[in-house]
């Protein structure tokens, strides 16, 4: 969405409310970490006293957190089965998120995630036709390459499988107590 006003360059690059509000319509366009707020103010030229004084409101205000944005996109990416780690990673360091900040956020939420539990629960929901026990090779190879390419380990998949595979053996079981 574009702005009907246009923020102002030139002159007034040493203003800190003009810097403010490009700063402001950047993190509400887009959720963004301290260092890709810095390089965009450095590239419309503001000064570096504006620039420290403009992130040093935003972050007293609560408006730009890297710890907070960290969290939010690794649970999201985790708990929503789309993604693992490695993915966060790539997408946290394009939001300027510092390393630091993307390894806790990674460790905490996996400590609180389970990880297989949740993508065995994305593989029943994405192939409702699957069954791991079925040992249908296409099939396998289709879903072990397409959450291999989202991050996910050999490992982590096979657990998944073993999961899915527990789950129709209690499911199973479930149907033959009913009278």
């Amino acid at each position: 969405m574009r702005f009907s006003k246009p923020i102002p360059v030139g002159p007034k690059q040493d203003n800190f409310d003009h810097a403010l509000l490009f700063c402001v319509r950047s993190l509400s366009a887009k959720m963004q970490g301290e260092s890709l707020i810095r390089e965009k103010l450095v590239t419309r030229g503001y000064s570096d006293a504006v620039i420290h004084e403009v992130v040093d409101f935003c972050k007293a205000e609560r408006y730009l957190n890297d710890e907070r944005l960290a969290n939010m996109v690794v649970e999201n990416l985790l708990s929503g089965g789309r993604g693992t780690g490695m993915v966060a990673r790539m997408k946290l360091k394009k939001l300027g998120v510092s390393a630091e900040l993307i390894d806790a956020a990674i460790r905490v939420q996996s400590t609180e995630i389970d990880i297989e539990g949740v993508l065995a629960a994305t593989i029943a929901r994405k192939f409702p036709s699957f069954n791991p026990q079925n040992k249908d090779q296409k099939q396998f190879a289709k879903i072990v390459g397409k959450y291999t390419r989202k991050g996910y380990s050999y490992g982590q998949i096979r657990t998944a499988f073993q999961v899915l595979a527990d789950n129709a053996v209690d499911d199973d079981n479930d149907d033959d107590e009913l009278p």
